[in-house]
């Protein structure tokens, strides 16, 4: 065999590997696609599963609209990809920026009784301020997606 002829079979062997190779790693690629979108798919599937629960325990009367704004925002803000909710919903967003820095559990507990009535008070007035608003954004909510 001549060396012109062993080079190109050698040049065609490494073509060949290298082909199959990048065939490899695209395949391998796809895989790893295909569950990072199942594992999204689930992530967001659980979230917006909560938010909508949420939801109805706000309509229900189960769970005051301080809590459910807090929980809803924190809910949202881990979809992904992120995605502002702001816009969609901004009585619950004006909610939670007012309730937001307020103590809770321990810190609440530890709080001057005066205090605590004097902010659940004023916490109880901004719910009735947008009480129309927050109902109407929750019917929406119990059927988001994303």
């Amino acid at each position: 065999m001549s060396f012109w002829a062993i080079a190109a079979l050698v040049g065609t062997l490494v073509v060949i590997g290298l082909a199959f190779y990048a065939g490899k790693l695209l395949f391998m690629l796809k895989a790893q696609k295909q569950k990072e979108e199942a594992f999204l798919a689930e992530h967001n599937e659980k979230l917006l599963k909560s938010i909508r629960i949420i939801a109805a325990s706000m309509l229900e009367e189960q769970c005051d609209f301080s809590e459910g704004a807090i929980r809803i925002r924190v809910l949202t803000d881990h979809l992904l990809p992120y995605k502002s909710y702001q816009e969609q919903f901004p009585a619950l967003f004006d909610l939670y920026d007012r309730v937001k820095d307020m103590p809770t559990h321990e810190a609440r507990n530890n709080m001057d009784k005066k205090e605590r009535r004097q902010q659940d008070r004023q916490r109880e007035a901004w719910e009735r301020e947008l009480a129309a608003a927050i109902k109407e954004e929750a019917r929406v909510l119990k059927n988001l997606t994303h």
